[in-house]
């Protein structure tokens, strides 16, 4: 009986130093590499919310260029 419970202690020790030694995931690297200090969020949806922004406000000048564009071509005919 002692041998029985000494051997499931060493298997349950060397279970434990094994899962302790294995590397962390890469996906969970990259998890916590983009995450902000707050925790509120991370750097990468952030920038992806601000380049949304960027392309909206580009989209929006663009619009009114061409607009004016078009009213100076008229204005000439």
């Amino acid at each position: 009986m002692n041998t029985k419970l000494l051997s499931c202690a060493a298997l349950s020790a060397t279970l434990t130093s094994g899962l302790a030694a294995t590397p962390p995931a890469p996906k969970v690297i990259e998890a916590q590499r983009r995450m902000d200090l707050t925790g509120a969020g991370s750097f990468h949806r952030i920038g992806m919310l601000r380049e949304m922004e960027n392309t909206r406000r580009n989209a929006e000048k663009a619009a009114q260029a061409a607009a004016k564009v078009k009213k100076a071509a008229e204005t000439k005919s």
